[in-house]
């Protein structure tokens, strides 16, 4: 009996502690951690009531719109799940059969509502609409049948928001061995002006299944800075908004003592207009030869519109993830064309584009002591003549 009740306790007391790093959200749900909600669209179509009652079933409730970031995420799920079609809410008529509201109460922004379609007045439920034609709310038919979507708050904590000027950020339980099975999720969020300067201090992990995930804002749909693994150097890196998620993932064994990262608030200098109109220009690295510092730099090339712009690379010395990036425009629209990183070889290299305009970005996070930076000639060239194919 005894060992019985030792067992039970032992396995109770495992699972209460397994939860607390397990899955943040059932199978098949999203989890979204900014707003610690998760979310799932089912493929069986039901009337709005039935859809309410599904929901509940779960332990769950329609999904409602409250904010940018919930309308933006919904909006963006039912777009991949049940695209061109409306898709059930937990918006209704309120009790006065006046006006519409979520069924908690809570008043419809007006600026969600999808344009250029007229309220029925014969329609007391509420729907999303993903088309980006009609994107936003629409009224329905309540005993049409639609997909729906579900919500409801994640298992465990909310993500640690960090919002001061700088600070330090580690694993759980850092120095020691951090958890297994554990999904931990951090947001840094500075003022809006603001870029994030973040710095890899220690990292250790183990290779290929204990991952930090460094995301390029605050969803888990934002761009992907870093994925680490392993054990690491010391490395840097920036953001390009004022905020960023950090995503850590561990397996079932550990003997790792994990991370531990520093970062800063860093506000960006100001974009640099060159305009050519002369034979040539020299531009480079900040301090070129001497090396760089933290640094993002950002040129706009110019040239008269009769004329290309032609880049002469003359010399590149940079950290393996430190690069230049030139960005051509065209039509307006800036557009990816190099990278150049590490140590250039084959210089001087000559880069001719057929555009008047091209963007140059050089994220310069990680200068070591032999790093000079970069130095390049700007020219403005005759474009070439298309000859018409006949």
């Amino acid at each position: 009996m005894l060992f019985i009740f030792l067992f039970t306790f032992f396995s109770i007391f495992l699972i209460v502690q397994g939860s607390e790093f397990s899955s943040k959200c059932p199978e098949r749900w999203d989890f979204y951690p900014d707003l610690h909600l998760c979310l799932v669209v089912p493929h069986k179509p039901r009337t709005w009531i039935d859809a309410k009652d599904y929901c509940a079933s779960n332990s769950a409730e329609l999904a409602t719109v409250r904010n940018e970031d919930e309308f933006r995420i919904i909006t963006d799920l039912v777009e991949r799940e049940n695209p061109q079609f409306l898709t059930w809410t937990a918006l209704r008529k309120n009790e006065n059969e006046t006006d519409f509201s979520w069924i908690d109460g809570t008043v419809v922004n007006e600026s969600y509502w999808e344009t250029g379609r007229i309220r029925s007045p014969n329609h007391d439920c509420g729907a999303i609409n993903s088309d980006n034609k009609l994107k936003g709310l629409a009224t329905l038919d309540c005993d049409n049948v639609q997909f729906f979507i579900c919500q409801k708050e994640a298992y465990g904590n909310p993500p640690e928001i960090l919002v001061g000027p700088n600070g330090t950020i580690t694993s759980p339980r850092w120095p020691q061995t951090y958890p297994s099975n554990l999904e931990h999720y951090q947001i840094i969020q500075l003022n809006e002006a603001e870029k994030i300067k973040l710095t890899i201090e220690e990292f250790e992990t183990e290779s290929q299944l204990d991952i930090l995930t460094l995301h390029d804002g605050k969803s888990s749909q934002s761009m992907k800075l870093l994925r680490l693994s392993g054990k690491r150097p010391e490395q840097r890196t920036l953001t390009s908004k004022n905020m960023m998620l950090l995503h850590f993932s561990t397996n079932r064994n550990t003997e790792m003592s994990g991370y531990r990262l520093s970062y800063e608030a860093w506000i960006p200098p100001s974009e640099i207009i060159v305009e050519s109109r002369e034979s040539f220009s020299r531009l480079s690295s900040a301090n070129y030869p001497n090396g760089y510092n933290f640094t993002r730099q950002r040129y706009s090339i110019e040239c008269p519109n009769d004329r290309a712009v032609s880049l002469q690379i003359l010399d590149v010395n940079l950290q393996e993830n430190d690069g230049i990036f030139l960005f051509p425009v065209i039509n307006g629209s800036p557009k990816i064309r190099n990278r150049i990183s590490g140590l250039a070889a084959n210089l001087p290299r000559v880069l001719n584009y057929q555009m008047s305009k091209v963007i140059l970005r050089f994220d310069g996070f990680n200068c070591g002591p032999t790093n000079s930076g970069w130095l390049l000639l700007h020219r403005c060239e005759q474009k070439e003549i298309e000859i018409p194919r006949g």
